[in-house]
C-alpha cells in the first residue's frame, strides 16, 4: 500500500504442513545492505511467532529465500545456502535458521538448458520467452499457471498501475545510484586535483626557499671573497 515504506514487508509468506515458515523475497534492484535486510526480515518473522506466555519450543523453523536480480555473493553458483553451524566440524546447531540466495544473473550464464525444477523456475523468472519457455511450461504445470496469472494480472488496470509505479520507483533508484556514483567520482577527481595543486604549491615554496638560501649563501661567499681581495 505504501510504495516508499521501509518497514518490514514480505513478498510471499508461506507455511508448510509441518509448520515451517518460508519467506520469499524478490529483489529486482540492489539498494544496498541486502544481507542485513534479509536477516532483519528473518528475525522479525521468527520472533513474531511468540505471543505472551508462549514457550520457546513453539518457535517454528524459519527459512528465508531471496531471489536476486543482481550478483550478491562471490563464486559461480546461482544457489547458495547458509545455516547455523559449528566452524570446526560443520555440526548444525539447530534447523530453525536457513537462508537461500538465488542469483538470477548467474543462472543466465549457464551454457545449457535448465534441468531441475529450480532451474526451470529461475529460467522463467529471468523473463524468458520462446519455444524453450513454452516447453518448460508444459513440463511444469505450476509455471504454466504462473504465466496465466501473470497475463491476467497485466489486464487488471489497478494492479498494473501499481506495478508500473513500482517499476518506476526501481528505475529512479537505479538512476539516483548511478548519479551518486558519478558525482562521487567527480568529487574525488576534483579533490585529488586540489590536493595536487596544494602539494605542488608547498613543494614550490619549499624549493624556492631552498634555492633562495643557496643563492644567498653563494652571494655571501662571493661578496666575502671580493671584500677579502680589496683588503689585500
Amino acid at each position: 500500500e505504501f510504495l516508499a515504506d521501509k518497514a518490514s514487508r514480505l513478498d510471499i509468506l508461506a507455511r508448510t504442513a509441518a509448520g515451517t515458515l518460508i519467506n520469499i523475497e524478490v529483489q529486482v534492484q540492489n539498494v544496498g545492505d541486502t544481507r542485513k535486510r534479509m536477516l532483519f526480515y528473518w528475525s522479525r518473522l521468527y520472533s513474531g511467532q511468540l505471543e505472551s506466555g508462549d514457550e520457546y519450543e513453539s518457535l517454528a523453523p524459519t527459512i528465508s529465500v531471496n531471489v536476486l536480480n543482481f550478483v550478491e555473493l562471490p563464486g559461480e553458483s546461482y544457489h547458495s545456502v547458509f545455516s547455523l553451524r559449528r566452524q570446526e566440524d560443520g555440526y548444525r546447531l539447530l534447523e530453525d535458521i536457513e537462508f537461500h540466495f538465488l542469483e538470477l544473473p548467474k543462472m543466465r550464464t549457464l551454457q545449457r538448458l535448465p534441468r531441475t525444477p529450480l532451474e526451470k523456475w529461475l529460467y522463467y523468472l529471468n523473463n524468458a520467452e520462446g519455444e524453450t519457455m513454452d516447453r518448460i511450461a508444459k513440463e511444469v504445470p505450476m509455471i504454466q499457471k504462473a504465466r496465466t496469472v501473470e497475463e491476467l494480472f497485466m489486464q487488471m488496470e489497478h494492479e498494473r498501475r501499481l506495478y508500473e509505479l513500482r517499476e518506476k520507483g526501481l528505475h529512479d533508484i537505479a538512476t539516483l545510484q548511478k548519479h551518486a556514483h558519478q558525482e562521487g567520482h567527480k568529487e574525488g577527481i576534483e579533490e585529488g586535483m586540489e590536493k595536487g595543486i596544494e602539494k605542488g604549491r608547498r613543494e614550490g615554496i619549499k624549493k624556492g626557499i631552498e634555492q633562495g638560501i643557496k643563492k644567498g649563501i653563494e652571494t655571501g661567499r662571493i661578496e666575502g671573497l671580493r671584500t677579502s681581495a680589496r683588503n689585500m
